[in-house]
């Protein structure tokens, strides 16, 4: 009986050896597939994640081209392309070099979107004029816009340039534009006469540039709520941004150059910071601006010029940096308000007195 009972005990206690072991190893197991659960959703997480690389865009396919026989081709019409997004190519179908997009060629397109990437061409006259882009896209491209070559567009509200040389005729993008905000960044841009004339501009940022532009640039763009110059070479041609705004902030910092003669003359220029800078600010630049209350003049060397600031009535007070070094032309504050107060190295100058800085 001790035996029967010995043996059960026996039996009973292997049993149970194995039951634990097979339990041992279940456990493992399923603690081996939890961390690589766990690295499977970190990797659905990562590539969830917002690429950092710029956009890849695909040439527009469709379009008519007219080679040239040496090489390179004209893009010549829309062909059979219909889509929401135009993009220009750099090579034709047949492997030719776009040089230039034809007169006429894209006028009127239906496209949301213009994207222009990587491409060094001319764009004619009236060659993308009057289309229903709302956005414009110019990116590591160098490109010759003659005049009136994307004018008319009217329903532009974002226009972005990078890294590019834009040189542009007369009236390029005139009549351009629904409360667009247009920024431009790392690039070169040569800007004729009365470029935006007529268009529909509401924010303006230039940063990291070189610009020039010639008269009128801007000019009778009244939806101008913003305008930030930056770190850029400028040489802002007279009447540049002439009669522009609604009550309009303007902020110039860490920039080198020229604002030529009458530049913001009559604009509606609610507030004015000039920061960083080494400036030659022409005669009557900032003229006759009735709704300026506020000016701030920030280290730098500036160089004011005759009647620069005249005539602005509702000028109450300029601040300028103990930092600064300015140079004041004659008349400079003639015709502000009466209580004007000028706040510079400790003192308070008023309109005649400031003129000792000459």
């Amino acid at each position: 009986m001790f035996i029967m009972k010995r043996k059960y005990f026996t039996f009973f206690a292997v049993l149970l050896i194995v039951i634990l072991v097979f339990a041992a190893c279940g456990n493992k197991s399923g603690n081996e597939s939890q961390p690589g659960s766990q690295a499977k959703d970190t990797s659905a997480e990562a590539t969830q994640q917002p690429s950092e690389a710029s956009t890849v865009y695909e040439p527009s396919k469709g379009l008519e081209f007219k080679s040239s026989g040496n090489g390179t081709c004209i893009l010549t019409g829309p062909g059979t392309f219909a889509g929401d997004t135009l993009v220009i190519p750099s090579v034709s179908p047949d492997g030719d070099t776009v040089t230039e997009i034809d007169e006429g060629a894209l006028s009127e397109c239906k496209a949301k979107v213009l994207v222009l990437s990587g491409v060094t061409m001319k764009l004619d006259t009236i060659s993308l004029s009057d289309g229903s882009f709302e956005e414009i896209i110019i990116e590591k491209s160098e490109l010759n816009l003659e005049s009136q070559a994307i004018a008319g567009c009217g329903k532009v509200t974002r226009m972005t340039v990078t890294d590019s040389k834009l040189t542009c005729d007369n009236h390029a993008f005139s009549e351009t534009g629904d409360l667009a905000a247009i920024t431009i960044s790392d690039s070169k841009l040569e800007l004729q006469s009365a470029i935006f004339d007529d268009g529909s501009v509401q924010k303006l940022s230039i940063d990291n540039c070189d610009i020039s532009t010639g008269e009128e640039c801007f000019r009778a763009t009244p939806d101008l709520e913003t305008i930030e110059l930056s770190n850029s070479k400028i040489d802002l041609g007279r009447l540049c941004f002439y009669d522009c705004g609604n009550n309009m902030a303007v902020s110039i910092s860490n920039c080198e150059g020229k604002i030529g003669e009458t530049c913001f003359g009559k604009s509606d220029v609610a507030e004015l910071s000039i920061s960083d800078c080494t400036l030659e600010i022409g005669e009557s630049a900032f003229s006759d601006l009735k709704n300026l209350k506020t000016i701030l003049i920030g280290s730098g060397n500036i160089e004011i010029g005759q009647e620069c600031f005249s005539y602005c009535e509702s000028l109450k007070e300029v601040t300028i940096s103990d930092k600064a070094v300015i140079k004041v032309g004659s008349s400079a504050f003639y015709g502000c308000d009466d209580n004007l107060v000028i706040n510079y190295k400790g003192k308070q100058y008023t309109a005649d007195t400031i003129e000792e800085f000459k």
